[in-house]
């Protein structure tokens, strides 16, 4: 795992080749949706930029060495969810694209909550077992998923969004989705693979 870089230009320099052509397209996305006059479509590029961003903002601001997997990963992931998923409407084409977004998300997110743990234990001298850590992650994935489907029903009822398209059909496969992702992330830490 590389060490923290000193700056942000070395964390920049030291970013994967997707990654920057993930946060490339977004940087173009927002301009081009401001002049077709959609505000709506510039604002969800900027928030996916900010996204795509995190592991750059945790590797500058913290001693946590993120690994290179996560920032690939976190960069495909909302590429895939907001422009494929969104944008060329493969959340309507493809009938498995929501739940496989939820349980890919709740994965990655139980291997970060481990990632964390880790890190926090080692700098106070503490040692977690397996077992703990597999827990706090699959904790962790599920209350995110949890938290998640409350911000989708809160888009919904204010905004007329829609991103729950069956209600609660919808809510629980994406629940069942995020928890099946938060036991086999859970597992992979349990393995120690994640």
């Amino acid at each position: 795992m590389p060490a923290p870089p000193a700056t942000i230009r070395a964390a920049l320099a030291g970013q994967h080749p997707v990654t920057w052509l993930v946060q490339l397209f977004y940087l173009v996305a927002i301009p081009v949706q401001l002049a077709l006059g959609q505000p709506w479509e510039a604002f969800a590029a900027f928030a996916s930029l900010g996204l795509v961003l995190i592991p750059l903002s945790v590797r500058c601001n913290s001693r946590l060495a993120v690994p290179r997997w996560t920032e690939i990963g976190t960069a495909l992931f909302v590429f895939a969810t907001t422009f494929l998923g969104e944008r060329l409407d493969f959340y309507e084409r493809l009938p498995w694209w929501d739940a496989a977004a939820h349980a890919a998300s709740a994965a990655a997110v139980a291997a970060m909550a481990a990632m964390v743990m880790r890190h926090r234990a080692t700098a106070v001298g503490a040692r977690l077992t397996p077992g703990m850590l597999a827990a706090v992650a699959f904790t962790t994935a599920v209350c995110m998923g949890s938290l998640w489907e409350i911000l989708e029903f809160a888009f919904d009822t204010f905004f007329d969004a829609n991103t729950q398209k069956d209600g609660h059909l919808d809510t629980m496969g994406d629940i069942i989705a995020n928890t099946l992702g938060a036991a086999v992330g859970a597992w992979l830490v349990r393995r120690g693979t994640a």
